[in-house]
């Protein structure tokens, strides 16, 4: 049997608010009870949402992937940071190295050519242009990051 990794990444759910509340995610402590739990985990510095996506899926700090906010200077804008701007591989890069199969779904900072079934965050397909609270996605990206890469055409035959 091929082994699996799940790597399941929610916003604002530390690892002990989801030990302390589990009860409330069924299916999430589901997949937990049958793998391995990640119980002490910090926060990177800083401590917001893409910085911190950046260094669970790279395994090091702003410092050395350099995404240091949820928005990042690009000319005269900031801009919301996509895969391109990491500057160390994540672990689907390591993996699809290897010769694996890998899917993301909703992750913004996972190269598609990095996997076989690549589903953008819904914050990027979604996206509403002029909103101050909306996240910036250049229009050169716009419609690459709306985009769904199934080559294999396994989402849709799974309904």
């Amino acid at each position: 049997m091929q082994k699996k990794l799940i790597s399941v990444l929610v916003d604002g759910v530390s690892a002990d608010t989801f030990e302390t509340y589990a009860h409330r995610f069924p299916n999430m402590r589901r997949l937990a009870d049958s793998g391995l739990r990640v119980r002490r985990l910090k926060s990177g510095i800083p401590a917001t949402s893409v910085p911190g996506r950046a260094t669970m899926l790279t395994g090091v700090g702003p410092e050395v992937h350099g995404i240091y906010g949820n928005h990042i200077f690009r000319g005269d804008i900031f801009v919301a940071p996509l895969a391109a701007d990491l500057q160390a591989p994540t672990l689907a890069t390591h993996a699809n190295k290897a010769g694996l199969d890998v899917a993301a779904i909703g992750q913004a900072l996972v190269d598609p050519a990095d996997t076989s079934i690549h589903v953008s965050p819904w914050w990027l397909r979604g996206f509403v242009t002029g909103h101050r609270f909306s996240k910036m996605v250049p229009r050169e990206t716009l419609a690459a990051c709306r985009a769904i890469y199934d080559a294999k055409g396994r989402l849709a035959a799974a309904g």
